[in-house]
């Protein structure tokens, strides 16, 4: 009986629980709707100006500053946050900083990633280039932070001290890092309306927590 009167608590809880939701979302659409309605003229207008600002924002962030140097030093830092992150791990992933590697270069064995196959990954992961596109000063930077990579990978508890690039020409597909890379990501946004209704129900959602 005891186990039944639970069953029901529960069964009732979830209801209310629903239904408090629910009536949260009609409240918001309701809301929403209304304000809509009786600013109608302004409303128009907002939505207007919130589409016309969020296209230009995101085609800011697609965009690419090629003349904004990378510091060196900052690019061998990410190299050495990354070998201690990555022998952390190791001792509770084994294998692991074998796998992120490959991942590197679509599940390829490690033995077949060539040197040049290595400094175009760096190219398009710090310059957001390719590395046949790089000035003079830009491949010799490059060059230094994949000798880097290199060492970082020959730590005994990564890949050991017999891990190299080999030899040999670029012939690997690589994962694409960063953005316009690819080319442009497609994006989209909702009207200021949605945003707006969801910004009531998060106000009612939080006021019944509080009750």
């Amino acid at each position: 009986m005891q186990g039944q009167a639970f069953h029901e608590k529960f069964r009732h809880g979830t209801f209310l629980f629903i239904l408090q939701y629910g009536l949260a979302i009609a409240l918001s659409v309701t809301v929403t709707a209304a304000l809509c309605i009786l600013c109608l003229p302004a409303w128009l207008v907002t939505e207007a100006v919130f589409y016309l600002y969020l296209r230009r924002r995101r085609n800011q962030l697609l965009e690419v500053d090629y003349a904004c140097k990378t510091p060196h030093q900052e690019c061998i830092r990410h190299l050495h946050c990354f070998q201690t992150s990555i022998i952390k791990l190791q001792k509770v992933f084994p294998g692991l900083a074998q796998r992120v590697v490959s991942d590197w270069f679509l599940g390829e064995a490690l033995t077949e990633i060539s040197r040049a196959d290595a400094l175009q990954w760096m190219s398009q992961s710090f310059l957001f280039r390719d590395y046949d596109e790089l000035s003079a000063d830009d491949k010799i930077m490059v060059e230094g932070i994949t000798d880097e990579l290199e060492c970082a990978l020959k730590h005994k508890a990564v890949l050991g001290s017999s891990f190299e690039f080999k030899n040999g020409e670029r012939s690997k597909v690589m994962l694409q890092p960063g953005f316009n890379v690819c080319g442009p990501y497609e994006s989209t946004h909702y009207p200021f309306c949605v945003y707006l209704g969801l910004h009531f129900f998060k106000r009612f959602v939080g006021l019944l927590f509080r009750r």
